[in-house]
């Protein structure tokens, strides 16, 4: 049998420096995608991804982050980081950033955000899209990567 859910509702340190991030909060306005659904007691629902969880590594210049989709979106993820560890540069930022389908006001709305929060990197994968990585490219040069298979980055 499992066990009991464990809910993360603030930063929670697993490791020394390493902490899980909730759900971040959407600060950008941006709303769930209505193509993700969820079931809940027999109904069918937009999956807010209310349960969205990303790593931080923190030490006391920056921090950096490691999403899986961002469903809940990589600004609001990494602004929320910033929040939880005040006075901390942005470090690297890992993980899909789900903009593969977005059209292109919302490419370029996100990747100047993002820019504007002043990453030292950006690492993307699997949901970000050719479209989206090319955004973030074009945002922050020299400053996004694809994250490669097999590749290894140094926190």
């Amino acid at each position: 049998s499992l066990p009991p859910a464990h809910i993360v509702y603030a930063p929670e340190e697993i490791a020394a420096g390493c902490f899980l991030l909730p759900a971040a909060e959407r600060v950008d306005g941006s709303e769930a995608a209505s193509r993700f659904h969820l079931e809940k007691a027999g109904k069918d629902l937009i999956d807010g991804f209310d349960d969205e969880l990303s790593l931080a590594w923190a030490d006391a210049q920056r921090v950096s982050i490691i999403s899986g989709c961002a469903h809940r979106g990589i600004f609001n993820i990494a602004k929320a980081a910033l929040l939880a560890f005040p006075g901390r540069k942005l470090g690297t930022v890992i993980g899909g950033f789900h903009l593969q389908d977005a059209p292109e006001k919302e490419l370029l709305r996100v990747s100047g955000a993002l820019a504007g929060l002043e990453p030292e990197r950006l690492y993307c994968s699997h949901c970000t899209g050719v479209r989206g990585y090319a955004a973030l490219a074009a945002a922050m040069p020299g400053r996004v990567e694809w994250l490669s298979c097999g590749m290894s980055v140094t926190l």
